[in-house]
C-alpha cells in the first residue's frame, strides 16, 4: 500500500531512522552493570547499580555480599563466554 506512493528506498530509510531513535531512546534507560562499575574502580556505583537492578532498599545485605563477591573475585576470575579457535 504505501509503496505505491513511496519508493523502497525511503521505506529503508524510514524504518531504519525508527530503529535508530528507539534504541538511543532506550540507551538513557539502560544501566551499567555493577561488574564493570567495580572494574573501573566505582563501588558505591556498583552497590547503586545492583539496588536498582535488584530492587532492593539500601544497602541490603544481599547487595553487599554480591559487591564484595565480585570486587575479590577480581577482572582475571571471569572466564569468556565464547572461545574462537581458528587454527
Amino acid at each position: 500500500m504505501i509503496g505505491s506512493f513511496v519508493s523502497w528506498r525511503m521505506q529503508v530509510v524510514a524504518c531504519a531512522m525508527i530503529t535508530v531513535v528507539g534504541h538511543l531512546l532506550m540507551l538513557r534507560f539502560v544501566v551499567e552493570s555493577p561488574r564493570y562499575l567495580i572494574a573501573k574502580g566505582d563501588i558505591e556505583g556498583a552497590r547503586e547499580s545492583c539496588e536498582w537492578l535488584q530492587k532492593a532498599p539500601p544497602f541490603s545485605p544481599s547487595v553487599n555480599t554480591y559487591v564484595n563477591e565480585v570486587s575479590l573475585s577480581g577482572p582475571c576470575a571471569q572466564k569468556p563466554i565464547f572461545q574462537f579457535s581458528f587454527f
